[in-house]
Parts: structure tokens; C-alpha cells; sequence
């Protein structure tokens, strides 16, 4: 089986470089920018690529698209479902085929019509933000699957090649399981951002608020490495009850950070809950 990836975004170009060392030959890099053609193209080593905009017009991706193949589907979120209906149309038949998309938040119904062709179909996601094109991800990430058994088996044996978790998924809500993500990447480094910046303007300088930031939060990681629960992990005066010490940082917030000042109380709040729900 042979690899053709519709896109060559930053996902695209890992997932892609990982297949194809792992023994998958890339048959075809599809995309309409040939800028990010050239830059995947140099770091998949893939020699066929196609400028197309696959979610529009695939008639010169036909041979891209033909045989047993890998259909890779690693474009913008709001493009999967046009691009899955454009891909399919090229072929009456998609028997000995899989395809994939790598969508966190997209659900798996959306390449209902190539399984309904004969393809085997799944949503492969990896649980990492990536920042930057590269032609691996780091050993230990977490990538989920839901979709097809047969090829859920194929991905794990790569997933463990990898040194990485392989997590079977079935029937989820897509959104809220992409929004719970969300928490976890974009959102944990805005609020730390907010901490660092906090730090700063109690009189820290930029480099030490960082480097102080970094310091705690790895106290919460390795904590929760160690199997200590995230509610367990909760530490501070909302925990325990410190109402002059949470007094003393409100004041210090409409002072000095005031636009702090509401995720401050809600994360304040939101501990509280947390902890009288373990406590009961």
C-alpha cells in the first residue's frame, strides 16, 4: 500500500515522514500551494507532488488516487468534509483502500462515502499541538484512533514503532473531546502566559517570571506522572480555604493585572468545586 497525503500542512508533513520511514511509500503529496509542497516535499522526501486545491477540482490527482492506497486527509478542519467528498468522486470503487483523516474535532461520519465504496476508513489524532513542520514527532505522544479495526491494528504497530500510546476511541463527541484538547494546549499556555505575566508586574523580570512559571508547572507534571490524580494536583488558598490570601491577590489584581482579575476568580472557583467532588 502506497501513501497519498491531500495536504502539506505541518500534521501533514509529520504523520507523512513517519509513515514513510516506517516503510510506506509516499506515492503522491497533494496541495495548492506550492511553496508548501516544495517545504513537505524536502522533508517527506516525497518526489511526486501535485498542485491541486482538492476541494474544488482532483482531475489532476486521479493517478494520485489510484491502486491500494493510504488517502492521508490533513487539511483545515473546515475544508475535511468538501475535500472527503471531492477525493471520493474521483473513483467508483475504493475497495483495498483506507483513508484517514487527522482531525481532533471532525467526526469520522464525514468519510462515510468512501466506506461506503469499500474503503476502510478512521480518524488518526495526534495529541500534540505541532507548532512547526517537521519530519517526526516526539517519542511518548498519545495518538487516538476511531474507526475501522482492521486499520486501527495497522496504525498501532506504527504508533508502538514510535514509541508512542496508541488509545482506541469509539463513538465520541468530537467537539468536546477536541474542546477538552484545547485545555490542555492553546488554553494551558494562555494562562501561562497570564502567570508569567503576573510574575512580571509584581517586579520579576521577563526571563525569571519564566523560568519561575516553568518551575511550578513542572511540580504539577510530575506529580500527575506519578499517578496522582488532577484534582489531587489542585494546590493554594482556594484549597484550602485561605479567604485573606485570596483578599490580598484580588486587590493585587485590580491594581496592577485587572484583566486577570475574572480568570482568576473562575479558576478559583472552579478548584473549589473540584475538591468538595473528591472530598464527598
Amino acid at each position: 500500500m502506497e501513501l497519498t497525503v491531500a495536504g502539506a500542512g505541518k500534521a501533514a508533513t509529520a504523520i507523512a515522514s513517519m509513515l514513510a520511514a516506517g516503510g510506506v511509500p509516499i506515492k503522491a503529496l497533494i496541495a495548492r500551494s506550492e511553496e508548501s509542497l516544495r517545504q513537505a516535499a524536502a522533508l517527506t522526501g516525497a518526489e511526486n507532488t501535485i498542485c491541486a486545491d482538492i476541494t474544488s477540482d482532483c482531475a489532476a490527482c486521479s493517478d494520485a488516487l489510484s491502486g491500494s492506497i493510504l488517502l492521508l486527509i490533513a487539511v483545515p478542519d473546515d475544508s475535511i468534509a468538501l475535500a472527503a467528498r471531492t477525493l471520493c468522486s474521483q473513483r467508483d470503487d475504493w475497495s483495498g483502500s483506507s483513508v484517514v483523516h487527522l482531525s481532533g474535532a471532525t467526526e469520522l461520519s464525514t468519510l462515510e462515502c468512501f466506506r461506503k465504496l469499500g474503503a476502510r476508513i478512521g480518524v488518526f489524532h495526534p495529541c500534540i499541538p505541532i507548532r512547526r513542520r517537521q519530519p517526526s514527532l516526539p517519542s511518548e505522544v498519545v495518538y487516538t484512533f476511531e474507526g475501522d479495526e482492521f486499520l486501527g491494528a495497522s496504525l498501532e504497530e506504527f504508533v508502538a514503532a514510535w514509541n508512542g500510546t496508541f488509545i482506541k476511541l469509539n463513538a465520541v463527541n468530537r467537539a468536546l473531546y477536541h474542546c477538552g484538547t484545547l485545555f490542555a494546549a492553546g488554553h494551558l499556555a494562555a494562562l501561562m502566559s497570564c502567570a508569567a505575566r503576573s510574575v512580571q508586574r509584581s517586579g520579576v523580570s521577563e526571563e525569571d517570571a519564566r523560568e519561575i512559571m516553568l518551575s511550578v508547572a513542572r511540580g504539577v507534571f510530575t506529580s500527575l506522572e506519578r499517578g496522582v490524580s488532577f484534582e489531587e494536583a489542585i494546590t493554594g488558598p482556594f484549597v484550602r480555604g485561605d479567604e485573606s490570601v485570596i483578599s490580598r491577590h484580588n486587590d493585587a489584581l485590580q491594581k496592577f493585572f485587572p484583566e486577570a482579575s475574572p480568570t482568576y476568580a473562575d479558576l478559583g472557583e472552579l478548584s473549589r468545586r473540584l475538591i468538595a467532588d473528591i472530598k464527598q
